[in-house]
């Protein structure tokens, strides 16, 4: 075993474990049973993922809450949707463009009748063939949920066909997709072999010292890099470090494990 997978290893052995997730909106996905609205959860907890950990599993919790049953969105009209979120905004949400957000998740939900269906969809008729199949399953997800019957003009959904590393839907996907006593699973229509890397400016910081890319901006290219990098470690599962070495900027314990495991490389 060479000295990078060493690291890798040790930092996963150390942190993959149930007691790492808090604080983390991974929790209120968790909180969710199976099915339906777990998937609807852990959408709507990745896309609110932006701001202070401890800010964002609330507002995930506030959001959710307002909606109710996440089973019964289905069956809400959009008058009904903006009733229940009539006040709310966290950052750059305001309460209308979080009630569009549910209003095109729930046509998507009446067409599809899971999201795990309308990826399988989108990466079976996508045009992007020379794309990942993430990608092409989030492209068709992303452009649906952003450019519906009521089109939303907001980052809180990011393009996934775009330049940027979409890290937060690609969250999405890895809570979806493995599944282990980290991440909860349920879906079929992707493998994690076929899973995309989370990068944001932090995971971005590490894979650069780890030396798994040069790449200077945090951006698609940089994803796909990262993975193909982890994925000579790990073939079938190229995301398996991904929470281990995102503790470093969330949980209590990360910093000081970010010196010992990271520090002479820096």
């Amino acid at each position: 075993m060479n000295a990078l997978a060493y690291t890798l290893e040790s930092v996963y052995e150390r942190f993959h474990r149930r007691e790492f997730i808090s604080p983390d909106p991974l929790e209120v996905v968790w909180e969710y049973p199976e099915g339906l609205q777990r998937e609807v959860a852990a959408l709507v907890c990745a896309l609110f993922a932006l701001g202070r950990v401890r800010s964002i599993v609330s507002v995930c919790r506030n959001v959710l809450s307002r909606i109710g049953p996440l089973d019964g969105l289905v069956d809400l009209p959009d008058a009904e949707i903006r009733v229940r979120l009539d006040g709310f905004v966290y950052r750059f949400f305001s309460a209308e463009e979080t009630s569009r957000f549910f209003c095109s998740l729930r046509d998507l939900l009446q067409e599809f009748g899971t999201l795990d269906r309308a990826c399988a969809f989108g990466l079976q008729n996508s045009s992007n063939t020379g794309a990942p199949p993430a990608r092409k399953a989030l492209g068709f997800l992303s452009h649906r949920l952003r450019c519906g019957r009521l089109p939303l003009k907001s980052i809180l959904v990011p393009d996934a066909e775009g330049p940027s590393a979409s890290k937060r839907l690609h969250l999405f996907l890895r809570w979806m997709v493995r599944k282990d006593e980290i991440d909860p699973g349920g879906f079929t229509s992707l493998t994690p072999s076929e899973l995309l890397v989370p990068v944001d400016v932090h995971m971005h910081r590490t894979a650069r010292i780890l030396g798994l890319t040069q790449r200077r901006s945090a951006d698609a290219i940089a994803s796909e890099q990262i993975t193909e990098q982890f994925r000579l470690f790990c073939p079938d599962d190229p995301v398996r470090y991904d929470f281990s070495l995102t503790r470093f900027g969330i949980h209590p314990d990360g910093p000081a494990a970010s010196e010992a495991f990271l520090g002479t490389r820096a």
